[in-house]
Formats: structure tokens, C-alpha cells, sequence
């Protein structure tokens, strides 16, 4: 007899390791070796994710979908015997081709046959890449009939698996390229009750129709089954992806507010990618405000269009009795508003609310207009854009306002309770330290002043975002800013987010040691306390 040839799997794991290792070792070879046995199956995927830098361990992953069938990270993850559960996955799905859906279509299907297969996933983030910005608006990449049905389809199949898997934090990003597929039609003037009543199964049925050039279908992607077995886990929605404000995917947004215990609601999505933004928000805003009335603690808005501010705070915030946290932050650099006094039913709805953060009018008109007892934390955001008009139009502006902040009943409350109140003040601008130092400095040294004052001695801590640093030692930042902390007697921590290289930060913190209150600061992502180095 012939003796037995060796095999390729007689190899010790050394030298598999070896060769898998070698650069010439292609992608597709370790791909194909991982379907073999279960021996070199863990080797190969294990070199896989270590090329690309993957670390399974922190369950947390990262995956761009191609628009080809081409070999992917996907692929490898499909494959892995050794994946049941993860803590957070963020996907981002191609831009379709203007006339072609089903590659795209086939990822979605790649992603829920991974989806499907785990035990659990705590949170999911959906990118829908948009293209080129000469696409972004344009392409209607498949809003006729057919094509529109089998992306609605794939989608809500691929939210059905997600939930399933028990997730409890849902992202969806972009998506613009269907915005298309649907019209506005005019605003109804019959009340709510009255929309409930004749189209209980759709609640955006009076507001949108199907745009004639794309087809006549009404298309939606399918909403959550309140019947099902497994319970809902999913507590927090972020929106900033149109598509999930207007059909085809509204209707699914409402049915998880409705039958998901969903206690936070974030809406970030630009007027600037709708049409007809104005007649929009008069149709979507009472929708969610009626479905997520019951539960809803957490609601943040941003990107708000100046002229949108009234109809939040009337339409949405007004009927949202049970809100702990309100976040409204806007879209565009502006100092002044308009807004109306909230009707008399509606001055008590923020009676529950514990924290609020938004630019210094609006605090100020719910701080004068509506009830907040239990307000225990106030962040103002404060934008100082460049130009020569930044002074006039957004420094003192502000800084008027905050004085009038400084004389309201609660404020005057909090100075007598200063432990029952934390004030924050988040400011953005694109100047150096020094030049943003001097410019408000200025201001600040004005005649009556004292009333600014008694409201800077409230901060606890500020957030500066945007500073430009990039080439320039910290030290020449330390003395600027370290006068205009002194404004602010009680402050305790500081945040820096720069828009550069800040160097060594260490030299602008030990630069800070002379302030008498501040215990913390953070620079791009560091953390200092100021009596040791890194935390």
C-alpha cells in the first residue's frame, strides 16, 4: 500500500497561521478556507477581522455595504460561527443606481440574514448613504411602482428583524433620494379626532399622495404587528433620515411609537433635503405628537428652521405632557424670534420638565410663558459666528438676553437655592481662544452689568465647540481664557472641542490651575482633572 499523502488541514496551526498571515494571501483564498472545517474556519476568520482591524471581543461593529456582490466584511461576519450577539452595529447602505435597486436590495437581504441569526443586539444605526450631492436630491432612484414596493418591503423586513433581535436604540440616517416618491397635498382644516376616524389605518393617508410622474401605488413600508409574540424592547428613536418622516417609512415611525416603549425621540433632519418644509411639519408634527403623547420623557429637535420654532412649541412640545428633557437646537445663526404665548391648555404641559437645552430666546420665552417647577438643569447654547456683524447681531444680542434670564422669577428663585438648579452654557465658534476671549470680554465690561453678572455666577459648566487652535501653542490660550472664566465663579468643569491639533493640552490645563472652582476639563475627548494628568 501507498502511504497516505499529507494533507493540507496535517499542517500544525503555526504554519496555517503562517501562510493565512502572508499579505499575497488573498481575501477571497481566506474566505473560501473558512468554509472547510471548523478548524480552519477559526483561524481564517480570526486573521480576517485582525487584517481589518476588528475586535468581535467589544461586540460593537462597523460595516460599509458595497453596491456589488463583491467579497466584504459582511461576508466574513455572515460566516462567523462565533457571533451571537452585539452591543452596537452602524451599516451603511449604498446609494442605489438610478435605474438599478436590486444591488442594493440584495445588501439589505445580506444584512438581515446576519440580523436574524443573533440572540440580541442592543443598537443598530441604518446610514443610507445619499451619493453625490448632485444626486442627493434628484435621483428618485426607484420611485416607480415596482422598484418603490420591493426597497419598502426589503426595509420593513429588515425593522422586523432588527426588533426582533431585541434592540433598543434604532439610528436612521439619510435616505433623501426617495423624498420624491410622495406629495403634500394641502392641509386639512378637520381636526385630528375627525383624520383618526376616517382613515384609522393610515394615519398620513389626508396628507400625502403618491407624486403622479413616479406612479399611482401607495406604497408603505409595513408597520410593527402589535400582536406578536416577542415584546418590543425599542426605547429610543433617532430620526435623521427624511424618509422616516414623510412615506413610505412615516407610517412605520408612528406604529413604533405606538406599540414600542419608546421614552426618547430624537428628529434631526434639515428642511433643506424636504420640499415645502412649512406645510410638512403642519402635517407630521400633530401625527407624532399624537402617537407618542403617552410615553415620551426624551425629545430632542435639531436643524429647526427659525420660522418652525412656534409650531414645535405649539404642535408638538404643547401636547407632550409627560417630557423630562427638551433639546431644541436650530438650523441656521440668528438671535431673534417670534413667538406667540402657548394657549392657556397648554402652559402646563412642561410641568414634569427636569432638564432643558436650547438657544437663550426660546429659554427665556418658556422660562416667562410656561410653568417648569421642576426644572433642575438649563443649558444655553450660545453660537458666535465670524464676520465683522457677529458682535452686533449675536453677542449682545445674547448677553440682553441673559440679563433679562438673570431677572426672571425662577432665576431669582435659583440665586436664593443655588443647589436646586445646574446652568450650562454651550457655546460654538469657529475663532481662536484669544480672539473669542477678547471679543466678549469687551461686552461684558459694559456699564449695568452686574445683572449679567448674578446669572454667570450660576454656571456650572461650559462647552466651547469649534475653537481654532491648529498650529498655535496652548500657552498663548491660557490667559484669555482664563479671564473669561473668572466671569463665572461657580464653574466646574469645561469642555474644549477644537477644530485642530491642539498640541499639548496639558500646558493649557496646568495653565487653568489658578481658577478657584474648576475641578475638570476635557480637550478632544481627554479628560484632565486639575490636580493630575488624564483621567
Amino acid at each position: 500500500m501507498h502511504p497516505a499523502l499529507a494533507r493540507f488541514t496535517d499542517l500544525p496551526d503555526e504554519l496555517i497561521i503562517s501562510i493565512f498571515e502572508d499579505p499575497e494571501f488573498s481575501v477571497e483564498s481566506l474566505y473560501f478556507m473558512a468554509l472547510l472545517s471548523r478548524r480552519l474556519h477559526r483561524i481564517a476568520l480570526a486573521i480576517y477581522f485582525s487584517r481589518h482591524k476588528i475586535d468581535l471581543n467589544t461586540k460593537k461593529l462597523t460595516v460599509y455595504l458595497k453596491a456589488d456582490d463583491s467579497l466584504d466584511t459582511l461576508s466574513f461576519l455572515r460566516l462567523s460561527l462565533h457571533i451571537d450577539s452585539l452591543e452596537y452595529l452602524s451599516c451603511t447602505i449604498p446609494h442605489p443606481s438610478c435605474t438599478v435597486i436590486h444591488p442594493v436590495v440584495n445588501q439589505m437581504n445580506r444584512l438581515r440574514s446576519l440580523i436574524s441569526r443573533l440572540s440580541s443586539i442592543g443598537q443598530v444605526v441604518l446610514i443610507f448613504a445619499d451619493g453625490h450631492a448632485s444626486q442627493t436630491y434628484h435621483c428618485l432612484a426607484f420611485g416607480d411602482d415596482a422598484r418603490l414596493r420591493t426597497w419598502a418591503h426589503t426595509l420593513g423586513g429588515l425593522l422586523r428583524d432588527i426588533l426582533q433581535a431585541g434592540c433598543k436604540h434604532l439610528t436612521v440616517v439619510n435616505g433623501s433620494y426617495l423624498t420624491g416618491s410622495y406629495e403634500i397635498l394641502p392641509v386639512s382644516s378637520s381636526p385630528l379626532f375627525i383624520k383618526r376616524i376616517l382613515y384609522p389605518h393610515s394615519s398620513t393617508a389626508p396628507g400625502f399622495r403618491r407624486s403622479w410622474p413616479q406612479g399611482t401605488e401607495d406604497t408603505r413600508v409595513p408597520v410593527l404587528d402589535p400582536s406578536s409574540k416577542d415584546p418590543f424592547l425599542l426605547s429610543s428613536l433617532c430620526i435623521e433620515s427624511p424618509i422616516f418622516l414623510i412615506p413610505p417609512a412615516f407610517d412605520w415611525t408612528l406604529s413604533a411609537l405606538r406599540h414600542a416603549p419608546i421614552t426618547s425621540l430624537t428628529i434631526a433632519v434639515p428642511s433643506a433635503r424636504l420640499r415645502d418644509s412649512t406645510e410638512l411639519w403642519t402635517h407630521i408634527l400633530p401625527s407624532i405628537a399624537f402617537t407618542a403623547a403617552p410615553h415620551l420623557t426624551d425629545l430632542k429637535l435639531t436643524e429647526v428652521e427659525a420660522h418652525h420654532a412656534d409650531l414645535v412649541l405649539s404642535v408638538l412640545v404643547a401636547n407632550l405632557p409627560h417630557l423630562t428633557t427638551l433639546d431644541i437646537d436650530f438650523l441656521h445663526w440668528f438671535w431673534h424670534l417670534e413667538l406667540s404665548a402657548p394657549p392657556k391648555t397648554s402652559r402646563r404641559s412642561l410641568r414634569r420638565l427636569t432638564s432643558l437645552r436650547t438657544i437663550p430666546i426660546l429659554a427665556q420665552h418658556l422660562l416667562s410663558r410656561w410653568s417648569l417647577p421642576a426644572l433642575r438643569n438649563l443649558t444655553l447654547i450660545w453660537w458666535i459666528p465670524d464676520g465683522q456683524a457677529s458682535e452686533f447681531h449675536f453677542v449682545r444680542p445674547v448677553l440682553s438676553v441673559m440679563r433679562t434670564l438673570s431677572k426672571s422669577p425662577s432665576l431669582v428663585a435659583w440665586r436664593r437655592r443655588p443647589s436646586s438648579v445646574h446652568i450650562s452654557l454651550s457655546i460654538r465658534t469657529r475663532q481662536s481662544i484669544q480672539s473669542f476671549a477678547d471679543r466678549v470680554l469687551s461686552y461684558l465690561l459694559l456699564p449695568h452689568s452686574d445683572s449679567l453678572a448674578n446669572f454667570f455666577r450660576l454656571v456650572e459648566r461650559i462647552e466651547m465647540t469649534g475653537l481654532y487652535v491648529s498650529y498655535i501653542s496652548p500657552l498663548k490660550h491660557r490667559d484669555p481664557l482664563l479671564k473669561f472664566l473668572d466671569l463665572f465663579s461657580q464653574v466646574e468643569e469645561l469642555k474644549l472641542q477644537t477644530s485642530g491639533s491642539f498640541g499639548e493640552a496639558k500646558d493649557l490645563v496646568n495653565g487653568l490651575q489658578a481658577h478657584a472652582t474648576l475641578r475638570r476639563i476635557v480637550v478632544d475627548g481627554d479628560v484632565y482633572s486639575l490636580s493630575a494628568g488624564p483621567v
